[in-house]
């Protein structure tokens, strides 16, 4: 969306975390995430969506995690905090001529794939689409980050955005059903963004055979645009 930005990490201890950030390196504006009043904490996977800011700007920001040692229900307990440097992105504009992207698929648990890949390219890109079997099959939480999030924020993701759909080798494995918490949640969506409007679907075709899996087959984009960049 022009107008917001999610920014997403993990720390490796419980914490309570928030994003620090504005239009110059200042910062001078600070976010966190609430739900039903409650405010995150003593959580390790952090999302908090940065919301009202201006399309087509170039916003500064960086993320703290303060650790909390001790959670009582009336005491809490707090040991370090960790600042990350600051980084950058640049938001979309609200109606751009055109809309350039990379898409990345089947790279099956190679996660030297995606510094590469993207090192390849020498074009200017708005953000990367994991376009499913990125992974062979899920089997925990260090996967997830070693093979793609790790990565992904090493090549590009601290200053681009990504989206994420799952193939069928996404439905595998004993961490399959946690895969969707690291992303939006969706395997089915619409985005549009400038003359391009995107369609993704997730068939949840059954596996005729006795394998005891779900199968999903994604359709990546279905394209309606009067202009747009490969």
């Amino acid at each position: 969306m022009p107008d917001g930005m999610t920014v997403m990490w993990l720390s490796n201890k419980p914490t309570y975390s928030w994003v620090e950030y504005g239009e110059t390196d200042a910062l001078g504006s600070t976010a966190n995430h609430a739900s039903a009043g409650i405010v995150d904490s003593f959580n390790t996977l952090h999302k908090i969506r940065l919301s009202h800011l201006k399309p087509g700007a170039t916003y500064h920001y960086r993320v703290h995690s303060k650790e909390i040692v001790e959670f009582q229900p009336y005491k809490l307990t707090y040991g370090d905090t960790l600042v990350s440097e600051i980084y950058t992105f640049t938001t979309p504009q609200v109606k751009p001529a055109e809309v350039s992207w990379l898409v990345i698929n089947d790279i099956h648990d190679r996660p030297e794939s995606i510094p590469h890949l993207t090192g390849l390219n020498k074009d200017p890109y708005d953000f990367v689409f994991f376009n499913g079997d990125v992974f062979d099959y899920q089997t925990d939480e260090k996967q997830i980050i070693d093979h793609l999030l790790a990565p992904a924020g090493k090549a590009f993701a601290s200053g681009k955005p990504f989206i994420f759909t799952r193939g069928n080798h996404e439905t595998r494995g004993k961490y399959r059903r946690e895969l969707a918490n690291y992303f939006d949640g969706e395997y089915v969506f619409e985005r549009t963004w400038g003359p391009v409007h995107f369609t993704v679907l997730d068939t949840g075709k059954t596996n005729r055979t006795t394998t005891p899996y779900t199968q999903a087959s994604s359709i990546s984009m279905n394209t309606v645009a009067s202009r747009q960049k490969p």
